[in-house]
């Protein structure tokens, strides 16, 4: 039996395309990593939610701002398969360093999702604030178990932990103005403050630098158009403070303080095997690598190859275990170039932009901190990537992916454009 294209309608065309792409797909993971695991299942389900936005994406009203973000990720998922086969590096997608950023297939999905059941805010507020009570169960433990080194117990990845702290305590900073309820609105500071505890206690310092930049923008942020926020800020800082100091003789920060300077004066005599020393030699192997291919970068997944190669060079001392340069965007300039660089900041950054440029039209208080919420999550991802491997941590990437998702759903079109006519006139 023939089956032409004229005789197929527009759910078996559907149909047929999943289950190729899906077959494809794990044929290649099969002939590329000579496995066949779980992830490529996850990933079937990612490709067909994409097939399912793209059928749907015309029956529905989503916002415009979405539709970009949207789209602008699945160019990038382009790019890095390209980048990948023209680097001859296209195994990198399937390894732990870029294996999520196939989830951008998802975002279609995502997409016509939220569009179809809107998301209240209060509902994904009191969510935030019940999971970052999760912080408060890791930081009992943390001394039930008698304080356990950096690197042990609890904390067995101190890094993922504190900025898994951190980021929860910025996002239910936020959460506390959302929510109405006295109750929930002491469970949000329980959870900020357990959040601020796990980053302190795992003594990751990326983060501490995120608490104080995310309360500097929510008092901007309200001052003028939510007044009483402003003395919610002080409120909200005096009990960190007094928690902070309450706790100081528990606390490692002096010791990291002391410790980072420490770093740096042994990095300057010439001992470049420290913590601080390894990061600056990373950043320097990276910059160099990203000068020799300033385009299009060295390649997916890279670093490894590019730090052993500096250590036999003797451009560099130490270990050659490392895989990342612990600086997410030198580790996007050395291996996707100038091109991939601005495609994913431009990408992570268009959210910010949605908001700050309508937040004087916005048109009803929900949308104000969805705005809030993904400016302040957007921002902490931004300061971790400076020390870290932040973005390519895939509990904080899909948290910034949804929460994003989410907000921009809420935005509407036509309700800023009559708000500015009306200012206008």
């Amino acid at each position: 039996m023939q089956i032409s294209l004229e005789s197929l309608n527009r759910q078996q065309i559907f149909y047929y395309v999943i289950w190729f792409s899906w077959f494809i797909y794990i044929l290649l993971n099969y002939l590329l990593v000579g496995r066949i695991v779980l992830k490529p299942i996850i990933d079937s389900l990612a490709i067909t939610g994409l097939f399912i936005g793209v059928f749907k994406w015309n029956e529905l009203q989503i916002p415009s701002v979405l539709k970009i973000w949207v789209i602008w990720g699945l160019v990038i998922c382009v790019y890095l398969f390209i980048h990948g086969l023209a680097t001859g590096h296209i195994s990198g997608l399937l390894e732990h360093r870029y294996n999520h950023f196939r989830l951008f297939l998802l975002l279609p999905f995502l997409a016509v999702l939220v569009s179809v059941y809107k998301p209240r805010l209060e509902f994904v507020s009191k969510g935030f604030v019940l999971t970052g009570l999760f912080a408060s169960y890791l930081t009992i433990q943390f001394f039930i178990n008698g304080s356990p080194p950096r690197g042990a117990g609890v904390f067995g990845k101190p890094i993922i932990h504190g900025n898994l702290g951190m980021f929860s305590a910025v996002m239910c900073l936020v959460c506390f103005f959302v929510l109405h309820n006295w109750k929930w609105k002491v469970l949000a500071i329980i959870s900020m403050l357990s959040g601020v505890c796990l980053s302190i206690l795992s003594e990751s310092r990326g983060g501490w630098l995120a608490l104080l930049i995310s309360l500097v923008t929510v008092f901007l942020f309200t001052r003028k158009s939510h007044p009483k926020s402003t003395k919610a800020i002080y409120f909200l800082s005096a009990i960190i403070l007094l928690v902070t100091a309450f706790l100081w003789e528990y606390l490692p920060i002096q010791q990291r303080i002391e410790e980072l300077f420490s770093n740096l004066e042994q990095y300057f005599a010439g001992s470049v095997t420290t913590s601080i020393g390894y990061r600056l030699q990373f950043w320097k192997v990276s910059f160099s690598s990203f000068l020799d291919s300033p385009v299009f970068g060295a390649g997916i997944d890279t670093f490894h190859e590019t730090w052993s190669k500096a250590i036999i060079n003797n451009e560099a001392t130490g270990s050659s275990k490392f895989f990342h340069a612990h600086n997410d965007y030198l580790m996007m300039l050395s291996q996707l170039g100038i091109v991939g660089f601005l495609l994913i900041m431009g990408w992570i950054l268009w959210p910010v932009y949605v908001f700050v440029s309508r937040k004087p039209n916005l048109d009803s208080s929900t949308t104000y901190y969805w705005g809030l919420l993904t400016v302040v999550s957007t921002e902490t991802i931004l300061e971790f990537m400076i020390t870290n491997n932040a973005f390519f941590t895939r509990p904080l990437y899909e948290i910034f992916v949804i929460c994003c998702v989410f907000a921009l759903s809420s935005v509407n079109d036509r309700q800023c454009m009559k708000n500015r006519d009306i200012k206008r006139t």
